[in-house]
């Protein structure tokens, strides 16, 4: 999320988004080592190629893996 953006829900007192994001936060912190990683890379901008070539595992490995993530993160569990 844009910096920006997020100061500006926190100005207006969006109390929505920081629940939103306290659900993202506890989601992330439950997610395996490995997604945990990828996931963190692709929020930072890196590519599925690069992000493959950085933890040794293909491209289609990497794909799963976020698509594994974004479905915990939509349902709001702790896969533990």
């Amino acid at each position: 999320m844009d910096e920006k953006l997020l100061m500006l829900q926190f100005k207006k007192d969006n109390w929505q988004v920081i629940e939103e994001m306290d659900n993202w936060l506890y989601v992330f912190d439950h997610l395996p080592k490995k997604m945990k990683l990828i996931v963190d890379f692709r929020v930072q901008g890196l590519t599925n190629l690069e992000i493959s070539k950085i933890c040794g595992c293909s491209e289609c490995n990497v794909r799963a893996q976020l698509s594994k993530a974004k479905k915990r993160f939509l349902r709001g569990e702790s896969c533990i």
